[in-house]
């Protein structure tokens, strides 16, 4: 289960760096955060008040990577408009079978 909960709190750190750093949230602006679960599968979500996207997976240099590591991480992850402003960029991980984990 450690090893879960590390990839969780990675994943969740690059979302909610990239909601920071690339949406440019100002004060009184919102970055939310909503975790759920369902089963064996963890669900993580980052929401600002920015609607624009980009893909930050394909940027060069030292920066633009964090994407690459959330893909890497989860089972799926994406972005869909949020109700009213701005954007939610979610990821799902899925938990191992207790003694399956190598």
């Amino acid at each position: 289960m450690a090893a879960v909960e590390d990839a969780a709190v990675l994943v969740l750190s690059e979302l909610m760096t990239n909601a920071v750093v690339h949406a440019r949230v100002s004060p009184g602006r919102q970055v939310a955060t909503r975790f759920t679960s369902e089963g064996r599968r963890l669900h993580l979500q980052v929401e600002d008040a920015d609607r624009r996207w980009s893909d930050l997976s394909l940027r060069d240099g030292e920066g633009g990577r964090g994407l690459l590591l959330v893909e890497a991480l989860s089972r799926q992850w994406g972005v869909s408009e949020r109700n009213g402003v701005g954007k939610s960029v979610w990821a799902l991980l899925e938990v191992p079978v207790e003694g399956m984990e190598g």
